[in-house]
Order: C-alpha cells, then sequence, then structure tokens
C-alpha cells in the first residue's frame, strides 16, 4: 500500500513538472512573438492617428503654418510605413496576418491618394474663395 501511494505520488508530480514546464513555453512564446506584434500594431495604430489629426490641421492651418504642418504629416507618414515594414519583416504569424497587413497596406495607399486630391481640392477652393472675397471687397 505504501508503493502505491508513492508511486501515485511520484505519477502526480511528474504530470505537475510536465505541465509547468507547458505553461513556461506557453509564457515564453507570449514574450517572444505576441507582446512585440502588440507593441508594433500599437505604433501603426498611433501613427495612423497621428497622420489622421495632421491632416486635419494642414487643412485647418493659414498658408505660413501649412509647410511646418505638412512636414510632420510627412515625418508621421514615414513612420506609419516603418513600423508597418517592421511589422511585416518580424511580426507575421501566418498567411491569414500576411493577407490582412496586405490589404491594410492597399488601403492605405487609397486613403494616400484620396487626402493628397482633397487636400489639392481644398486649396484650390480656398484660393477661389479667397479671389471672390477680394473681388467682392474692392467692388463694394
Amino acid at each position: 500500500m505504501l508503493a502505491t501511494a508513492l508511486a501515485a505520488l511520484i505519477l502526480v508530480g511528474s504530470i505537475g513538472v510536465w505541465r509547468l514546464a507547458e505553461a513556461q513555453r506557453r509564457f515564453e512564446y507570449i514574450q517572444a512573438n505576441i507582446l512585440p506584434s502588440v507593441k508594433e500594431l500599437a505604433n501603426i495604430k498611433y501613427d495612423t492617428s497621428v497622420f489622421g489629426r495632421l491632416n486635419l490641421r494642414y487643412l485647418l492651418s493659414d498658408d505660413s503654418a501649412k509647410a511646418n504642418v505638412q512636414k510632420e504629416s510627412d515625418d508621421a507618414d514615414k513612420a506609419l510605413d516603418k513600423h508597418l515594414a517592421t511589422y511585416e519583416r518580424d511580426d507575421i504569424s501566418d498567411d491569414t496576418d500576411r493577407q490582412l497587413l496586405t490589404d491594410e497596406k492597399a488601403n492605405l495607399v487609397s486613403y494616400r491618394a484620396a487626402v493628397a486630391a482633397f487636400k489639392g481640392r481644398f486649396q484650390t477652393e480656398v484660393q477661389q474663395e479667397g479671389l471672390v472675397f477680394r473681388a467682392l471687397s474692392l467692388a463694394g
């Protein structure tokens, strides 16, 4: 009976050590793969929000400040591209992840083109309205 109890104790202890080793492997996987990916995705999300805010600031700025805001926007755009490249190089986990990133990059290209077109149209309209306003003020 003592031998049976000792064998059961050794079996339970062995299973416990085995499960603890599995938990350690999962923890190391999370530290090495999941957390860096989440950090990079958070950086991408931040850069995207900065890029959007700077585009709004550009539209609301007067002509003297537009160049500085455009430079900041270009810098944010480069940082976004850098974080996307880092995520693609280091943190892609599977083919689904790769396809989602490819889709998002295509969406980003479309977004950038739309923003550039909108800025151009907005600038043209502002200039035209300014000319009309000046002409009305001179006529009146």
